[in-house]
């Protein structure tokens, strides 16, 4: 099987591209630079993906810009993929449909999107990242170390982390995994799921990242629709979705399946 895998040199795309080809299927990454194994094309222009799409059987759409403009990307990114009419696996988040985020709405209407559009589709919405929740965590521990001088490198240097927020993360690895059967599988036209196999608070999780790091786990009250919502459970997955094997502590320690 052909696949066009956009997104295909970020985190999860990456790992798709390589559990494609150990599936036996043919991945190129949509790029907007030459390279090997890539052809060239932008989703925000629609240039080059009318070629980018010839002779392709189908497409993991994993492309996404939470730092820029989302909707180029996801919306009309995910438009333009669809005119060709081959089936498309959007990746999404699990919560989009009712969290305040703003990235999360603009993952919902491309959600919307693309079942609108006629074409074959598959939607994986998966819960946040182990690599995600590292990032995020190791920033907040480096960002506090940082302004306070003395407290660089030791073990009194605090970790913050909002009191509260529930999630499940999740190891990218095994939804590239979910992604692969789902693309070999074909087209659903539903909105499937995937999560982690744990749900922890966010105190839980620094205190797990905090066993492999240095620091003390601080937890600060937080306000607002987007804390509320993270303390009702709106990034937790439905019950009875797949659920992965690999904890953030097993990630943390060094484990991906």
């Amino acid at each position: 099987m052909r696949v066009l895998v956009t997104g295909g040199t970020g985190r999860l795309g990456s790992a798709v591209v390589q559990g494609l080809r150990d599936g036996g299927h043919e991945p190129t990454i949509l790029s907007r630079t030459a390279g090997d194994g890539r052809v060239v094309g932008e989703l925000a222009t629609g240039v080059g993906l009318p070629a980018a799409v010839e002779g392709v059987d189908a497409i993991v759409h994993a492309a996404s810009d939470s730092r820029g403009d989302a909707r180029a990307t996801d919306v009309e990114g995910t438009r333009r993929l669809a005119r060709a009419g081959i089936p498309i696996l959007y990746v999404s988040i699990v919560g989009v449909e009712r969290h305040p985020l703003k990235y999360y709405q603009i993952k919902h209407e491309g959600e919307l999107t693309l079942a609108g559009t006629g074409c074959p589709w598959t939607v994986l919405r998966a819960t946040q990242f182990h690599a995600f929740v590292d990032d995020i965590l190791g920033m907040s521990y480096r960002g506090v170390g940082g302004k306070v001088p003395f407290l660089r490198g030791s073990h009194r240097q605090p970790l913050l982390v909002p009191s509260g927020w529930r999630l499940q993360p999740v190891s990218h690895y095994e939804v590239a995994d979910r992604i692969v059967d789902l693309v070999e599988a074909g087209p659903t036209s539903s909105i499937e799921q995937f999560a982690g196999p744990e749900e922890l608070d966010t105190v839980e999780l620094a205190r797990a990242w905090a066993d492999k790091h240095i620091g003390k786990v601080v937890a600060i009250p937080t306000v607002g629709r987007v804390a509320s919502a993270y303390r009702r459970g709106y990034a937790l997955p439905a019950a009875g979705v797949e659920l992965g094997e690999v904890t953030l502590a097993d990630y943390l320690h060094g484990a991906t399946r």
